[in-house]
């Protein structure tokens, strides 16, 4: 349930200061603000005891208005109400708020705490306009924004690569396995970068990152362009990145090397019919088993591609890993 107490704040003042300063400002604090301002003139009556009436009902305020004068120096009365206010502000986070309505000394007590000033910071009514801000908590700080998407994104966490490098290198990885086009290019990856509000600069810088980590290569247009033109990713990054996204690479080798030497197929195209994988996965195996040196994989016009040769040792190590 929302507390709909109003908020209260004690004015001390010197009496010859009431008319002027005192009662205009707790005027528009009632009257002007929805804030409880309380004043001697409307709190004190015949028989309250003074010192009772002060302490259980001006000191339970929000926070104290101190309305610096000469006079309010040389007031017993006023000067002991702030040196309340002090304690109370030490022991119990109590907002003081001087405000110098003529001028005068700021005592000891006060002389870190931040003031205004009539004139200086308007008329006793503007100031108390800010003064309700301060108590409603209104501020001026812009609202916080969300962080920029390369840095609250679910990236991979790859050693030596920041939020950017990561979520780009991933953009490039995704892009390269959902198009099956093996070339990549930046232009397709640019409008994810900007998404993220990774800027012109930090997208070259990434990609410079990503090819001198070896990560990605230059396809075509090098990097004393900038930003080249279209890139390639090595075969051991496909297979690094699809098992950092839980792909089941090791199944799908032992899938792919059952149908080579169990079933004996070694077309290129009816083994990417019976693997169940995207193709770029797929390739990037039987390019690291050809790396390997466990099989002899020979490429043709378009996407035709045959095993041509399996070594002993491919075996081996299907029978003993599959």
């Amino acid at each position: 349930m929302t507390d709909l107490k109003p908020k209260r704040i004690f004015i001390s003042h010197a009496s010859e200061d009431k008319a002027e300063f005192a009662k205009p400002m707790a005027d528009h604090f009632l009257t002007q603000k929805g804030i409880d301002a309380w004043l001697d003139l409307y709190e004190i009556v015949g028989g309250d005891d003074l010192v009772e009436k002060i302490w259980e009902e001006g000191f339970n305020a929000d926070c104290m208005v101190v309305l610096l004068s000469p006079d309010f120096l040389t007031k017993k009365w006023p000067m002991n109400e702030l040196r309340t206010a002090i304690a109370k502000k030490i022991n119990d986070k109590f907002r003081v708020i001087p405000v110098v309505v003529r001028p005068c000394a700021v005592p000891d007590a006060l002389a870190s705490t931040l003031r205004f000033e009539v004139g200086k910071d308007g008329t006793i009514i503007q100031i108390a306009d800010k003064i309700a801000d301060i108590v409603h908590g209104v501020t001026i700080k812009p609202a916080l924004g969300s962080a920029p998407g390369h840095v609250t994104a679910r990236t991979l966490k790859i050693p030596g690569l920041n939020s950017a490098d990561a979520l780009i290198l991933e953009a490039i990885f995704d892009d390269l396995i959902a198009k099956d086009q093996g070339i990549i290019y930046t232009r397709d990856i640019r409008p994810i970068a900007s998404a993220n509000q990774i800027g012109e600069t930090a997208f070259g810088d990434s990609l410079e990152m990503l090819v001198e980590s070896g990560w990605i290569a230059v396809n075509f247009g090098g990097m004393g362009n900038r930003i080249p033109q279209t890139l390639d990713m090595p075969p051991q990054v496909i297979l690094t990145l699809a098992r950092a996204k839980d792909i089941d690479v090791d199944g799908v080798t032992c899938q792919l090397a059952g149908l080579i030497i169990n079933d004996g197929i070694t077309d290129g195209q009816m083994l990417e019919s019976r693997v169940a994988c995207p193709h770029q996965i797929l390739m990037a195996v039987i390019a690291d088993l050809k790396a390997s040196g466990l099989i002899n994989h020979a490429q043709f016009i378009g996407k035709a591609h045959t095993i041509t040769a399996v070594s002993a040792k491919f075996r081996r190590w299907f029978s003993e890993e599959c």
